[in-house]
């Protein structure tokens, strides 16, 4: 058997689940690809869609649900670590595959990789006899390790319809959290011819020693050629010719045995049948005719009536068949009058062309025979449309034609448990439907759904007969408030009028964060308490709202409390201090950007700006150093650049430096009154506090002094200035 694969791969990464942190969903894996990783030890899987949309979940075991279109991609979704991927769950189709017994398509794998740090088990099934887990069902996956399950079709039941696709799911289970359960769709379609005779002569009545010729319609109708032998009739007063007889004939998928027709040459009186064989070389599938059945009866009187039965086949609901002829032939020298008759009367579902006329000698007329429209709703038992033409010519007992005709089409039920989601808070929920035929054909169907966020799944689209298939409708939750939506289903051969449409209800729950843009204002004391300040955040939507990916661009301010989760309608706060440098300025603003993330629709990131202005004083000396040298005096000042006042400005020791004992004095008018930072002095914020410093009488030796200064209030620059005075002889002095 040769190998053929289709590998679809996933990627187990290692991650460590930051709490109150939030990720941005980053781009898929691929459409044949997941993404696996560990939060806190434990396995789960991060798959994702193109949509950004979680995958839906089971919601009594949290599994993985069937994918929604072909090909389908789980929704994605981002993990703590930014990782994420895709996992797919296309149907797997085999192609085509001979009925009974003949060689099986290839086997296809389906393979996976561990790149993350654990082991990851599995197991692997199907759930019926035509596929099959070949090799292990089951296993452990070392990290960096890769696992392939190979899946083969066996043998194809001949009893299987030809093109009729056959079903089954390989189930993957594993021990990731959240994809415990893959479900893989699996198609093979059967292969092979289908024999029907749906044109079998019956020649009615002939006239012994002549020879009435019908056609023969052996059709294929399966999807594959077939070479077929017809065999001799088992009653010698038939005969079978085709083209390429007596050898093999080919008839492709929809076609018919070329030149095909059979002859009838009574040799006595009376009812004579025979059947001839049909012989196949090539896969064949289902109910396939395996004989032609023929049939008449010889007849001493000249009027023929044939062929018969008439058989109209099986019409699909609301369609009509296409009308038929019965040919009357008169072998005689003189003209023969005749009677049509239907066996249901006016009821009948078949109107006639004439019903009583004159069939000239050695001539021949027909009787068309016309099909009323088969009903919209109408009876699928086999048969129930036929009916009886009894042709009787002047002279001549009655002959019976058939008249056969069925109804074929599909009877569609959709069935939905419930179809109110009722609540669905910031995420998508689904609710199973199923459709039913019980009608005698298979259906197409197109499953419908209008209403805002609503979407349907519906893997398998043809209804078998008598089957039952299964889909899901989602709602995802993306706006505040009740959606009102419709389930409805239709098919092309439907023998009942479309089912009801399913109104679908939600309500959707989502937050809706409100807050102020404008900067925060925080408000640092240099020397003092640090600045604080919150934002107030309001959820105006009807779904919890969660913060996270809490940061401060420059490192000027610390996050405190935090209100999380805010419930619907609530307040809640973010909390920042001011953090001020190693040397602050008074009056300078410190800028930053506080930025969050919520769980909002489309995973939001906001960015706040906050401004903390530093409040204090920055004290200079202005004239410093101070050169004294003669019995003058010297001005100085003290400065604040800040954007605070700084109290009691005093001299260190001032009685030591306004007397005689000192080498310096200071006053503010040039004598020797006390100065002004004699005693405290306050210095607003941007004012300049002039003295005047002298030296002492008496002092008569040169030499400096550093004059020291106290304050009180929040100082940022020069809490503790000084003012150096160098001085010479004083011999002016008295």
């Amino acid at each position: 058997m040769r190998s053929h694969h289709i590998s679809l791969s996933f990627v187990l990464i290692a991650s460590a689940l930051l709490t109150g942190c939030f990720s941005s969903n980053s781009g898929g894996s691929g459409t044949d690809g997941g993404t696996l990783h560990f939060d806190s030890g434990s396995p789960t899987l991060d798959s994702g869609s193109q949509d950004g949309t979680t995958p839906p979940e089971d919601s009594s075991t949290g599994d993985a649900l069937p994918p929604t279109d072909a090909p389908q991609e789980a929704a994605q979704e981002a993990g703590p670590d930014g990782s994420s991927g895709s996992f797919s769950t296309s149907p797997v189709d085999f192609g085509l595959a001979d009925c009974g017994g003949q060689p099986s398509p290839s086997s296809k794998s389906y393979t996976f990789t561990n790149t993350g740090p654990l082991p990851v088990t599995w197991s692997a099934a199907v759930g019926t006899p035509i596929f099959a887990i070949q090799g292990a069902s089951s296993g452990t996956v070392a990290p960096g390790e890769q696992g392939t399950i190979t899946v083969g079709v066996n043998t194809i039941p001949a009893t299987s319809t030809a093109g009729t696709a056959l079903t089954d799911t390989l189930t993957l289970t594993t021990n990731v959290p959240g994809y415990t359960t893959v479900l893989v769709p699996l198609t093979v379609t059967p292969q092979g011819g289908t024999l029907t005779v749906s044109s079998a002569p019956g020649f009615g009545s002939v006239t012994v020693t002549t020879t009435d010729t019908q056609p023969v319609t052996l059709q294929n109708v399966g999807n594959a050629a077939v070479q077929v032998t017809l065999g001799t009739p088992s009653d010698p007063q038939f005969k079978l010719t085709y083209t390429g007889a007596p050898s093999a004939a080919s008839i492709g998928a929809g076609s018919s045995l070329a030149g095909a027709s059979a002859s009838f040459t009574p040799s006595a009186v009376g009812t004579a049948s025979a059947t001839a064989s049909i012989q196949v070389t090539g896969a064949v599938c289902g109910t396939s005719a395996t004989s032609i059945a023929l049939g008449g009866t010889g007849i001493a009187a000249p009027l023929s009536v044939g062929p018969s039965p008439l058989n109209f086949s099986t019409v699909t609901c609301g369609q009509t068949a296409q009308p038929q002829a019965v040919t009357l032939k008169n072998s005689s020298a003189a003209s023969i009058s005749y009677t049509a008759v239907l066996g249901h009367g006016t009821s009948s579902p078949y109107t006639l062309s004439s019903s009583s006329g004159s069939v000239p000698a050695n001539g021949q007329v027909t009787v068309t025979v016309t099909p009323a429209q088969v009903p919209l709703a109408a009876n699928l038992t086999a048969g129930f449309y036929n009916d009886t033409l009894t042709v009787t010519g002047q002279g001549q007992p009655p002959v019976v034609v058939p008249l056969e005709e069925s109804a074929g089409g599909a009877i569609l039920a959709l069935n939905m448990a419930t179809s109110n989601f009722g609540n669905v808070s910031n995420t998508t929920a689904s609710l199973p439907f199923s459709v039913t035929n019980t009608g005698n054909e298979s259906a197409t169907v197109t499953v419908s759904v209008t209403g805002t966020n609503y979407s349907e799944a519906f893997p398998v689209n043809t209804v078998a007969a008598s089957g039952t298939e299964n889909g899901t409708v989602s709602f995802t939750a993306l706006t505040n408030g009740g959606v009102v939506g419709s389930l409805s289903i239709s098919a092309p051969n439907l023998c009942n009028p479309p089912p009801l449409v399913i109104t679908l209800d939600a309500v959707g729950q989502v937050p809706v964060a409100t807050f102020s843009h404008n900067p925060l204002a925080v408000t640092a004391t240099c020397g003092g308490g640090v600045g604080a300040a919150a934002l107030t955040i309001t959820n105006t939507g009807n779904a919890p709202l969660s913060i996270g990916s809490l940061n401060v661009a420059n490192g000027h301010f610390k996050i405190g409390a935090v209100t999380n989760p805010i419930a619907p309608g609530a307040n809640g706060t973010i909390n920042i201090t001011g953090v001020l440098p190693a040397n602050p300025t008074g009056g300078n603003v410190l800028a930053d950007t506080l930025t969050f993330a919520t769980n909002e629709v489309g995973s939001p990131v906001y960015s706040v700006p906050v401004n903390d202005t530093v409040v204090g004083a920055n004290l200079a000396v202005v004239g410093n150093p101070v050169t004294l040298n003669n019995c003058g005096y010297v001005a100085y000042s003290i400065k604040n650049t800040g954007n605070n006042a700084a109290n009691s400005v005093t001299i260190v020791g001032a009685a030591n430096y306004d007397t005689e004992g000192s080498p310096v004095y200071f006053s503010s008018t040039g004598g020797e009154s006390p100065g002004e930072f004699d005693s405290a002095q306050t210095i607003n914020a941007g004012a300049t506090l002039g003295d005047n410093v002298a030296i002492n009488n008496g002092c008569t030796a040169a030499g400096s002094v550093v004059v020291g200064y106290t304050t009180t209030g929040p100082v940022c620059i020069g809490a503790a200035p000084t003012l150096t005075v160098h001085y010479v002889g004083n011999p002016c002095c008295d």
